[in-house]
């Protein structure tokens, strides 16, 4: 081999290596997805990871969690899931391009519809919210010193309180007219509680419902047999 085909050669092969040896992207993890079809856009999460040569894992939006295989040439990916929708199983084929942690493309999802989709990894998917943590238990079990207020009346009744899950039994206790057991629920911090008591022989129903503010106070409305309407404050005695 003469000098000039030996330099040829060394040319060749450095020309060439790098393309050898260039590396499939890495697409493994959590993505948020965003796929666009018919001006409507739908959010979804793929959870990928590598298997051998291949690319597996999963799918999931608001329809269901659904299997994903993968592949992926350099930059370029593809994909391949079946969606379960109303009218039966619809096979949608994916292709794009992978730039860093971003990915975006093209999607097929049959009958010749197309869309655009694209792809970040790290974030998380934003799932329809689940409420606030549950706060912590609210138990009136005690002794509470009542405040009242009606048209032209005030009066400090004492209210004892048994808490058992969500009922509530106990004493109302006026220092005017006696003492009178009462039956309730609490549900969160909704208080209702109820009682017969007597006025010179006359039997009136009362009704109470208000919010527990903290677990020492709490206030609401009141009704004395619908002759007298009115609200209330309350404070845990120590």
């Amino acid at each position: 081999m003469t000098d000039k085909a030996v330099i040829l050669s060394v040319a060749a092969l450095l020309t060439f290596a790098p393309l050898a040896s260039a590396q499939n992207a890495d697409i493994t993890g959590t993505w948020t997805t965003t796929f666009v079809t018919n001006g409507q856009t739908y959010p979804a999460k793929m959870i990928l990871k590598k298997d051998g040569e291949k690319t597996t894992g999963t799918i999931s939006s608001e329809r269901g969690e659904f299997p994903i295989n993968g592949a992926v040439s350099g930059q370029t990916v593809t994909f391949s899931f079946t969606m379960q929708a109303e009218n039966g199983p619809i096979a949608i084929s994916m292709k794009g391009d992978v730039d860093g942690d971003a990915m975006k493309g093209t999607f097929d999802h049959g009958n010749g519809d197309t869309g655009t989709w694209n792809a970040s990894r790290g974030a998380q998917v934003k799932e329809p919210p689940k409420g606030d943590a549950p706060a912590e238990k609210i138990d009136v079990t005690g002794t509470w010193a009542f405040s009242i207020e009606l048209p032209n009346i005030s009066a400090t009744p004492t209210v004892v309180f048994k808490q058992d899950g969500e009922s509530l039994t106990g004493e109302y206790q006026s220092q005017q007219y006696g003492r009178f057991p009462l039956k309730g629920t609490i549900k969160g911090d909704t208080i209702d509680f109820e009682f017969e008591m007597s006025i010179d022989g006359n039997a009136l129903s009362v009704s109470y419902s208000g919010t527990v503010v903290d677990k020492d106070t709490m206030k609401g409305d009141t009704s004395y047999g619908g002759l007298a309407d009115g609200t209330f404050t309350a404070s845990r005695k120590k």
